[in-house]
């Protein structure tokens, strides 16, 4: 993950949360699923072979952060009513006081559906900012840049693998406060991918911005979180 230290930052829409899954662990660390892709059904999560509380996960909603003890985590995704699952198993590496948000992307019709890891960052976030993740979750949209306030903060964000073993997610400390943010393609300033207007960030808390559906039907997803 890249990572920048800038004035400003981007993107807006909504988020819906549904309980959590995880136990207590004194080596521990945090994990949570955000659903992007529009043509996925709802689904229901397992976590190492159990069925978790995570039910019905639709599209454009995340779930809550649940504690899971550190160490290899296989999650599984399964249609809501079903029992096989939608795509492939995944194994990942949750750190021990870790923050990893599994990101389900791609095509389920095209058969490109897939997950994929966003490591975020829950240090100490200094007076007057605000942590954000930037996520490309669109699969046919191209590289973008993004601007705010008419200057580029941000270049060659692409969609995870598109540019070598990219994880499409860059996280970035920004000012709160009140900006204006649009996406255009990489190198270019016309046409506007995505045009979010003034978007409001407050002291302190973390932000997941996602872009999500398709290059047709758009969807800004943003989840924040207040860890005090």
């Amino acid at each position: 993950m890249r990572k920048f230290a800038i004035i400003a930052v981007l993107l807006m829409v909504f988020a819906a949360v549904i309980p959590a899954f995880g136990h207590e662990d004194s080596n521990s660390g945090h994990i949570r699923i955000v659903h992007l892709s529009s043509d996925a059904p709802a689904v229901d999560v397992y976590v190492n072979g159990q069925k978790s509380d995570v039910a019905g996960l639709s599209f454009a909603h995340a779930s809550a952060w649940a504690e899971q003890g550190a160490g290899s985590v296989q999650v599984a995704l399964v249609p809501t009513g079903e029992t096989k699952p939608v795509t492939t198993p995944v194994q990942f590496m949750l750190d021990a006081n870790g923050w990893l948000t599994v990101a389900v992307v791609g095509s389920a019709v095209n058969g490109t559906l897939k997950m994929v890891a966003i490591v975020e960052d829950y240090q100490p976030i200094a007076e007057g900012s605000s942590r954000v993740t930037v996520f490309h979750g669109i699969e046919d949209a191209p590289t973008v840049d993004i601007l705010v306030d008419g200057a580029t903060v941000i270049r060659e964000l692409a969609f995870p693998g598109i540019r070598g073993d990219n994880d499409g997610a860059v996280s970035l400390d920004v000012a709160a406060g009140t900006h204006h943010v649009k996406a255009v393609p990489f190198g270019r300033s016309q046409p506007v991918v995505l045009d979010q207007g003034r978007v409001i960030f407050v002291t302190g808390v973390n932000y997941l911005i996602t872009a999500a559906g398709t290059v047709a039907e758009p969807r800004l997803v943003i989840v924040a979180t207040n860890p005090a």
